[in-house]
């Protein structure tokens, strides 16, 4: 007999929410024969400064993924330049862009110890009727892409659903 234990709180702990506003997300659908190099097209940005808030990726169908590039509005020009100057894309439909987004993002004590962190944020923000553009995660974090002046909202959705810290007046302990 195995014994397995997992930590589970009633109300999921984050160490506060971040936002991002007055971004652009940028969706690609590539072909990974004809953009075998597209990592080091991408990573040539960083010539002109630019970086990213946030990239996904997702492998789809038939040899081609979905590149998500999320970056500040300011550098929507000189990007969408570098991009159909480098990369073979396909067609207009090959490329779709939503200006501007908002990023949130959190993280907490216990994100790698237990499952239903993503689903109970999901479900908070789903109950809430607020779209979801695409979102990320990993053993430690959660990433939303949200509408523009999304992430208020959001970010009160989910205060209800996961514990959030409060500030404490520090001056009385002086």
């Amino acid at each position: 007999m195995e014994i397995s234990a997992v930590y589970w709180e009633s109300k999921i702990k984050t160490y506060g929410f971040q936002s991002v506003d007055n971004l652009y997300l940028l969706e690609l659908n590539l072909s990974l024969e004809e953009n075998a190099g597209f990592g080091t097209d991408i990573s040539e940005l960083d010539n002109f400064g630019i970086n990213f808030d946030l990239v996904l990726a997702q492998y789809f169908s038939d040899r081609m993924f979905r590149l998500c590039l999320i970056f500040s509005s300011k550098w929507e020009g000189r990007v969408l330049d570098h991009i159909y100057e480098n990369i073979r894309v396909d067609n207009e439909e090959s490329v779709r862009v939503t200006s501007p987004v908002e990023l949130i993002y959190f993280h907490g004590p216990h994100f790698g110890d237990r499952y239903g962190i993503a689903d109970s944020a999901f479900k908070a923000l789903l109950d809430g009727e607020m779209p979801v553009l695409a979102f990320g995660c990993s053993g430690a974090a959660i990433y939303f892409i949200l509408p523009e002046n999304g992430s208020d909202k959001a970010i009160n959705l989910l205060s209800h659903a996961f514990e959030v810290p409060k500030m404490v007046d520090t001056s009385v302990f002086l």
